[in-house]
């Protein structure tokens, strides 16, 4: 280690490397483009100086310059290439920007291994020393947050004393800030010199590290707690919310995050400074026994989504996410099981499945795990074998989102000729042909084409009680948007093929007189479900529309649509008089409510 570097050297240092890769960037972003036409290579160039100056920038000062700089190439290098080289899953760059997982991936490779190239440096035993491992992932983040606080303090100040002088029309102050060629190195060199600054002062950033720590080991026993009640309580409420909610388990996945770092937090990187407090460590077993329970529960979520729907990209990435969360659950529930020396088997555990990490995150960006023609590939076998309707084909997705495999996915969808739906196929596709935006594609219709959007909601609209007939003049009153957002529910068929809608009819008073229609469907969320009223006029002859209904003992908007949905079209609800409270006077009751 450098320890005995002069200050001012170190300072220098940093501060030149941090300004050398604010003028990279300018370069980069301004000079660049009109140099070279390939956004490819652009690319490129943006991920290895990002992963080289970040890597090089949090590694210098703990580790010697050549060191740092070798780490932080080859780290930079391999990320870079491997990101070029899953852009070539799309013909067009600008699409491969907008799928975004590639790039946490990247993030991942370029920032994971910094921790043990640093150890690899620091440590007699090299990588595989967990207390360096732990020491060095924490320092890089106090380090690193610090840092780029100072960096946004910094320009709060030049922001204020350029507003304060302009009071006395000195004016060239802003200048600073609104020359990227300034601004980008400068930028640079205040984070370099706050990063050589803190390196300085390691043991006020040991000092933070440790208040972090001791702070989340607060959050133990409440976590504990909550997860342990949730546990408790899913098998008296049903499963139906969490298996057939995809936020759900996004949530449980949040929450399993959570917790491992709690657990981390408790475990800290020896014996000697790990959490001793009696609540802390059962509170930190406990917690380690419970959460393989959550995160299996995530898993099966995801799952079942998958089997139901099939695969894309963002469902590859929640399960991939749900693997990772229940690899650390199990290694820590079985750690614990095994009774003593339970916390340097979660030391082992972690360093071994951050590995892992790295090497998902390096297959990501291959072919092994190119999640674009998983998809297409899923998609397209499930719409051929009759598993998926003309109504639920993503066409936008397979030509414009999943790149070279889903343009392949789309012409075998084309080359179909003796499919059940062929006809609606075809009309689907002409109307894709034909320029329909991704907004009226998922909705099945064209986009003027509203009287076809009422005349097509009313074949296939399910009316409930079993016999009962929607009445002619019922979707008059529904605005042209809501009636496509109706139908594009129906379109989409529960799991078990049924639509995704459903309407309700009855006098809902007990003298009869008018009817009154609840129509159900999907909202924009999979875990609330819109309802909405159509009552009669006093003559019987039109219907009025209201978006909202009044719900009393709970708000049955925020059920999961499709087990709602699917509960009305089993005929599973009653008629039930409801009492009120009234005002009484001489035998005559009042109420308030009309």
């Amino acid at each position: 280690m450098p320890e005995n570097q002069p200050t001012m050297t170190l300072r220098i240092t940093l501060a030149l490397t941090g300004a050398l890769a604010g003028l990279s960037f300018w370069a980069l972003f301004e000079f660049l483009p009109d140099q070279v036409d390939s956004l490819r290579l652009l690319m490129v160039l943006a991920a290895f100086l990002a992963a080289f100056f970040s890597g090089l920038l949090l590694m210098l000062g703990r580790i010697s310059l050549l060191a740092a700089m070798r780490y932080a190439a080859v780290i930079a290098a391999v990320s870079a290439l491997l990101l070029l080289w899953s852009s070539y899953r799309f013909d067009d760059v600008s699409a491969f920007f907008e799928s975004l997982h590639p790039f946490v991936a990247l993030v991942v490779l370029a920032q994971l291994p910094l921790s043990f190239a640093m150890a690899q440096e620091m440590s007699p035993q090299g990588w595989r020393d967990y207390e360096s491992l732990f020491d060095n992932a924490w320092s890089i983040f106090v380090r690193s947050v610090t840092s780029w606080a100072f960096v946004g303090l910094f320009w709060l100040v030049i922001f204020l004393s350029d507003q304060l002088l302009s009071l006395v029309k000195f004016d060239y102050l802003g200048l600073v800030y609104d020359k990227s060629w300034i601004a980008l190195p400068l930028s640079g060199l205040v984070l370099g010199l706050s990063l050589a600054v803190l390196n300085e002062l390691q043991n006020v950033v040991a000092t933070l590290r440790r208040l972090a720590l001791h702070l989340l080991r607060l959050l133990l026993p409440l976590v504990a707690l909550v997860v342990a009640l949730f546990i408790g309580l899913v098998p008296f409420q049903g499963l139906d919310d969490v298996f057939g909610s995809f936020s759900a388990a996004g949530t449980m996945l949040v929450m399993a995050a959570g917790a491992v770092t709690l657990i981390t937090a408790a475990v800290d990187g020896r014996d000697e400074d790990a959490a001793r407090s009696p609540v802390m460590v059962v509170s930190a077993r406990v917690l380690a026994l419970l959460l393989p329970i959550i995160a299996g529960i995530a898993v099966f979520a995801i799952w079942e989504r998958v089997v139901q729907y099939g695969w894309t990209p963002a469902r590859f990435a929640a399960a991939a996410v749900s693997g990772i969360g229940f690899a650390y659950a199990l290694s820590y529930g079985l750690s614990v099981l095994r009774g003593q020396g339970w916390r340097a088997r979660v030391r082992f555990a972690n360093r071994w499945l951050a590995v892992g990490l790295i090497g998902l995150a390096m297959l990501w960006l291959t072919p092994v795990l190119n999640v674009e023609r998983i998809s297409a590939n899923s998609h397209v076998a499930r719409f051929i074998d009759g598993r998926m309707k003309v109504a639920d084909l993503d066409i936008w997705s397979l030509d414009r989102d999943w790149g070279l495999a889903g343009k392949a996915g789309l012409a075998r969808i084309r080359a179909l000729t003796d499919h059940p739906e062929q006809k609606l196929l075809n009309e689907h596709l002409a109307r894709f042909d034909d320029g329909a935006s991704r907004w009226a594609l998922s909705r099945g219709i064209d986009e003027i084409g509203v009287p076809k959007t009422k005349v097509r909601l009313a074949e296939i609209l399910p009316v409930r009680p079993a016999g009962a007939v929607l009445p002619e003049a019922a979707l008059s009153d529904i605005p042209d948007y809501e009636l496509e957002r109706i139908l594009q529910s129906c379109l989409q068929s529960l799991p078990d093929g049924r639509p995704g809608c459903a309407l309700v009819l009855g006098s809902f008073t007990r003298s009869g007189g008018q009817e009154a229609g609840v129509l159900f469907w999907r909202d924009t969320d999979p875990e609330r479900t819109e309802i909405a009223t159509l009552k009669q006029s006093a003559d019987e002859t039109e219907y009025f529309y209201r978006i909202s209904v009044v719900s009393y003992d709970g708000e049955m908007a925020l059920q999961p649509a499709e087990a709602l949905i699917a509960q009305v079209l089993n005929g599973d609800f009653a008629f039930t008089p409801m009492r009120l409270d009234a005002l009484e006077i001489g035998g005559i009751q009042i109420s308030p409510r009309q």
